[in-house]
């Protein structure tokens, strides 16, 4: 039975939601891989009851697909869906800087200069786990500028389909990927410093979350040879 005192304020479907999203980013549910409910239902010490709610959820969320008579499948993740995946990241980022550019001010810029810089550290010493975790807290900064909940989910369920799951890629070319993507956080602060506020949100959007742009990366690091 789930009986982390952690999570004791959660629902019983939230906390087995949860364990199912971290045994997909652990990497013990891998893409292509059929869920056998008896058995987690039995590590668990619950009934298929909460655990087929949380499956319902991480289907809506295009994480795994129902098949009748069949079973629960984690999805693949197609270069397709990453293309999308970006297309709605870039779209929602950027309509934050715009419609919240009033709250840009040098203390948001400032974190976001120090966040950048320390992600920079972690590229040097290798940490790439770190790394990816401190780029969202990167885009958070300015995310969070937002009171709309629904888009901060919606941007939540698409970084967690791109990000979660365990790179087929090896990591030490990241480091140039890496660079590059600080790079671009650079030109984004500097736009928002000057208050040129709808050129750093196309910027975000046609460059930064740009799948064209990154493909070859993204291509390495999904798919490689």
């Amino acid at each position: 039975m789930i009986t982390d005192p952690i999570l004791n304020n959660k629902s019983l479907r939230q906390q087995v939601y949860e364990y199912l999203r971290n045994e997909m980013i652990k990497g013990n549910f891998r893409p292509g891989s059929f869920l056998k409910l008896k058995e987690i239902g039995a590590n668990l010490g619950i009934s298929v009851t909460p655990l087929r709610e949380a499956l319902l959820q991480l289907e809506v969320q295009g994480f795994i697909t129902i098949y009748p008579r069949r079973g629960f499948v984690v999805n693949e993740l197609s270069l397709e869906d990453i293309k999308f995946a970006y297309q709605i990241i870039g779209a929602l980022e950027s309509s934050v800087v715009i419609n919240e550019q009033d709250k840009i001010k040098p203390h948001v810029i400032q974190l976001l200069k120090e966040k950048n810089k320390a992600l920079r550290v972690l590229l040097e010493k290798g940490n790439y786990n770190e790394y990816f975790l401190l780029m969202d807290e990167f885009h958070d900064v300015l995310v969070n500028l937002s009171s709309n909940e629904g888009l901060k989910d919606i941007l939540n369920i698409h970084k967690s389909r791109i990000y979660d799951f365990p790179p087929k890629g090896n990591f030490p070319f990241l480091g140039t990927w890496g660079d590059g993507s600080c790079e671009e956080h650079e030109h984004i602060i500097q736009l928002l410093e000057k208050g040129n506020f709808f050129e750093a949100a196309r910027y975000l959007r046609d460059e930064h979350w740009s799948f064209t742009v990154h493909e070859d990366y993204i291509k390495h690091y999904y798919q490689p040879e």
